[in-house]
């Protein structure tokens, strides 16, 4: 899928070395030796351009997001028309928040290289964050004119489309993301998703249970699929999925809240108590949601809603 540049002597067999690392999730390891490539002297300016953008790629993958934009800007300092740099700055400005930059740096991307379908892709994602959605699917389109068989970018056309209510579209997208590449996760997730918010319970269920299979820590979709459960009164089933999305992510205070509210749901008519406003207060808040106890009919319609998409950002080294 990356494409590298012609093969040179010397510090390149640190950076091919750091690329296989990083391929295999040993950030830290591949950054040491991108930095002993960068270090040792003796690279052309192409190099080290390609050196900086594949660290920078590695801060990425650790959240350090300061320090790769550092590097991607170093990179395009070395090689003003590196496309690929440029794309990549984009993701982590998004990731910032930085929508306007991000959406300037993926268009400089596409004017030097036209074909770039990630590009085109992950502009459309700045645009949707940005509540363009027009431009984020015209876009995702130009994506797939320019490459039919990526599947991140009917993920991230399918979110589009959820975003506009717009289902039956989006579940088709999700679909074909699937079918392009059946190990996708995100894809079973989104998709269950859709389908929860389109209120197919059982579908939904169904998908997140894939997602689960393909990605077993994945809190979100265990999250979801207990708040998919309790939503059709399998409440026994919604509280061992929380309790896993807790075991798997301690501090997620929604998990707590519908935990707390299906538990007591299943005492029987569930009225205002001190003692389960003091247990759950604090998720809740934390939530950013007030704790509003009731009658058992209406708990399941104040549970916290179910975590929110996933995009596929497409990185190029």
């Amino acid at each position: 899928m990356f494409a590298h540049p012609p093969a040179f002597a010397d510090g390149m067999t640190d950076i091919a070395t750091a690329q296989a690392a990083q391929d295999q999730g040993r950030i830290d390891e591949a950054i040491r030796l991108y930095t002993q490539a960068l270090s040792a002297g003796g690279l052309k300016d192409e190099q080290l351009a390609f050196a900086h953008n594949c660290r920078g790629i590695a801060y990425k993958d650790r959240r350090d997001y300061a320090l790769a934009v550092k590097d991607f800007d170093a990179a395009i300092s070395l090689k003003a028309d590196y496309a690929e740099a440029y794309n990549n700055r984009g993701i982590v400005l998004r990731e910032g928040g930085r929508f306007q930059e991000a959406i300037a740096d993926y268009t400089t991307a596409i004017r030097l290289k036209p074909d770039f379908a990630e590009a085109y892709s992950n502009r459309g994602n700045a645009f949707r964050s940005n509540r363009q959605i027009d431009r984020a699917m015209e876009d995702y389109a130009s994506a797939i004119r320019i490459n039919p068989a990526y599947p991140e970018v009917y993920n991230n056309r399918g979110n589009a489309y959820a975003d506009r209510g717009k289902y039956a579209e989006a579940v088709a997208d999700y679909g074909t993301a699937i079918h392009l590449r059946p190990d996708f996760p995100d894809a079973y997730f989104n998709r269950g998703s859709a389908e929860a918010e389109a209120r197919r319970m059982d579908l939904a269920i169904a998908d997140f249970t894939d997602a689960i299979r393909l990605k077993p820590k994945f809190p979100e979709a265990w999250f979801n699929r207990g708040n998919a459960h309790a939503a059709i009164g399998q409440y026994d089933q919604a509280i061992a999925d929380y309790d896993v999305a807790l075991q798997q992510r301690p501090d997620y205070p929604e998990a707590f809240y519908n935990r707390a509210m299906i538990s007591h749901l299943k005492q029987g008519p569930l009225e205002a108590s001190i003692g389960l406003g003091n247990a759950i207060a604090p998720f809740a808040a934390a939530a950013d949601g007030g704790l509003r106890l009731g009658p058992s009919d209406t708990i399941a319609r104040k549970l916290k809603p179910n975590a929110g998409r996933r995009d596929s950002p497409l990185v190029r080294r």
